[in-house]
């Protein structure tokens, strides 16, 4: 028997039927559900973690922020009209945040909190 994480995959989704609740998560093996995460999942590990071996936890810390601030920086992405993540945000979030504001009942130059801007961005997106 195997116990491994599609085993426990498979016992918390019976479970949360058992139970009448659900999952905010995407099914185990339906990567169609969030395409986006499948893609950036498989971006680190073959640009990152199939070309590594860390001596230490802090040794793959560092490394792995500095793939991230590469990835969000300097690369740019085709999905994003050739701009690198943070110029997309910073350009998405100019040209929409007295919009949101207002969307989320906020006025007068009130500036709404980042965590609202992410999920009105991925409302927008969607």
């Amino acid at each position: 028997m195997d116990n491994g994480p599609e085993f426990v995959a498979h016992a918390l989704v019976d479970w949360c039927r058992f139970n009448g609740s659900g999952s905010l998560f995407i099914d185990p093996g339906s990567p169609w559900q969030n395409g986006w995460i499948e893609s950036f999942n498989a971006r680190l590990r073959d640009e990152f973690l199939n070309g590594q071996q860390f001596d230490s936890l802090f040794e793959a810390k560092v490394l792995l922020e500095d793939w991230r601030h590469e990835y969000n920086h300097e690369r740019t992405h085709s999905a994003l009209r050739r701009q690198t993540p943070a110029k997309f945000a910073e350009t998405w979030k100019s040209r929409n945040q007295q919009r949101l504001a207002e969307s989320i009942g906020l006025g007068n130059g009130v500036r709404p909190h980042p965590r609202h801007l992410i999920v009105l961005m991925y409302r927008a997106t969607t």
